[in-house]
């Protein structure tokens, strides 16, 4: 690899013997296709340089968006694997014949296909797990996979595969998950400009908070929470590339929208709904390095679920988001909003509640637990962040509400606690709180502030308490 002390060999030249395997295979192949030039990281990025990785890594996504093909060494664990491999293609379809008296053709032949055939040869190997490896697939406008059993080729027109050159239609446009879901993403992304300097986002509540919201802005909500939760799943090397590994497509989902902002892995628009996100199984709490304010999914080592956010467009007749954003600020070292994230902060106009945990059930995932607000007991779910917060009798939780969904009578409510000193009081994220009122329960939703009052599906649902700013770190 490319190192400091590395640099001035590199400059002289090296022989090719003395690369690792994948390397040299690399090198075959690019002559084969008559290209001359390559990217490898590990060779073009100065590996312990912090400044040289800032530089690099910000554009790296540049770099796979205008490449003439990206190269995967799909079911290769390491540089010495290599990517040609001995191997007996997996036949993609099964030839059946109609038996008697079927309502098909007596004796007539059928192919019988996978439609998840090609993902999974993709995604059974060791480089798809990886953080990086996932905005690369999906930023290159051409991917050749060297898998364990044949070579894979995605494009943003096709999906093919060596066991099934002639069945591009039933792989490209059958699968339900997978190569379409990636390469669904390729085509709707473009290259934007790159800005390199150290910067901050800071916008106060004069800055539109709910601009774009509408059915057209959903959509794009509804790609950022798929991407989510795809990345989510994916592992890196080091914690505080979290953020850095997804700029790219961050980037990319901006497109001809350059106006929304991008906050630590969320969008300034609509960031009240977007606060709602629930790990899946919760993880280890990221102590060091800083990577997100807890507000964000960014912040956790668990996987995402899809479900991120309220949708605005059924504002006043299924779902109502309380709280308001009064401002958020967001620091980071690089590229203007992109970069790694040095401190965030966020202003919220809400209302505290603190119900005293009555009773619980233990140790299950979710939690569920009665608690006691004033003289009101209720059953509610919690769901932690972190595997080093739980609940027990007598315990105090400090819920700030975050909206009603109509359709399921349900409140959510962020989880937070408090750190640091008491001017002002901050607090950081630690986990969600759903409590479902019944038809004859709505007398719960006073116990949160609000008024009770729910008809025709439609939220007539107010604060009838004074809001405070809550800060969240």
């Amino acid at each position: 690899m490319l190192l400091s002390s590395t640099l001035d060999s590199f400059r002289q030249g090296l022989p090719i013997s003395e690369l690792p395997r994948t390397f040299q295979d690399l090198i075959v192949l690019a002559r084969a296709f008559g290209v001359r030039y390559m990217w490898i990281d590990a060779l073009c990025i100065i590996q312990d340089s912090t400044e040289d990785w800032e530089h690099e890594g910000a554009a790296m996504w540049k770099v796979y968006a205008n490449s003439l093909c990206t190269i995967a060494a799909t079911a290769s664990t390491s540089p010495e694997d290599g990517l040609f491999r001995k191997r007996d293609p997996v036949p993609f379809t099964r030839q059946i014949k109609a038996p008697s008296g079927h309502p098909c053709r007596d004796n007539h032949d059928y192919h019988v296909f996978d439609p998840g055939f090609a993902e999974r040869c993709i995604s059974s190997g060791p480089l798809q797990p990886r953080g990086w490896a996932f905005q690369e697939r999906i930023m290159s406008p051409r991917v050749l996979h060297f898998a364990d059993s044949q070579m894979m080729w995605e494009c943003r027109k096709e999906t093919q595969c060596e066991a099934a050159p002639f069945y591009t239609t039933l792989l490209s446009k059958k699968s339900t998950k997978g190569s379409i879901q990636h390469q669904g993403m390729r085509n709707r992304l473009e290259v934007t400009a790159d800005h390199d300097a150290e910067s901050s986002a800071s916008l106060s509540s004069s800055t539109p908070a709910r601009n774009h919201v509408g059915k057209e802005y959903n959509v794009f909500l509804d790609g950022w929470q798929s991407v989510v939760a795809i990345y989510s799943n994916c592992s890196l090397t080091y914690d505080e590339d979290k953020l850095p590994a997804l700029a790219g497509l961050a980037k990319a989902f901006l497109r001809d929208k350059p106006a929304r902002t991008y906050l630590a892995g969320m969008w300034r628009e609509n960031l009240e709904g977007q606060l709602g996100w629930k790990v899946n199984t919760p993880g280890n709490r990221l102590s060091t390095p800083y990577r997100a304010p807890s507000w964000s999914w960014a912040s956790v080592t668990s996987a995402i679920e899809p479900s991120l956010y309220y949708k605005l467009e059924k504002l006043g007749h299924c779902v109502q988001t309380i709280p308001r954003i009064e401002s958020v600020s967001c620091v980071t070292k690089g590229p203007q909003y992109f970069g790694r994230v040095l401190r965030a902060h966020l202003e919220v106009s809400g209302y505290l509640v603190f119900p005293i945990v009555h009773s619980t059930d233990g140790e299950k995932e979710p939690q569920t637990c009665q608690l006691r607000i004033e003289h009101m007991f209720m059953s509610v779910c919690l769901c932690w962040d972190t595997v080093d917060v739980r609940a027990s009798v007598g315990f105090t939780i400090t819920c700030l509400p975050l909206g009603i969904e109509y359709d399921t009578r349900t409140l959510t409510c962020i989880i937070l606690e408090q750190v640091g000193g008491n001017s002002p009081i901050k607090y950081q994220r630690v986990g969600l709180l759903k409590v479902t009122f019944g038809h004859d329960r709505s007398d719960q939703l006073w116990r949160f502030g609000i008024e009770k009052g729910i008809k025709e599906n439609r939220s007539v649902a107010k604060y009838t308490k004074e809001f405070s700013v809550i800060h969240i770190v």
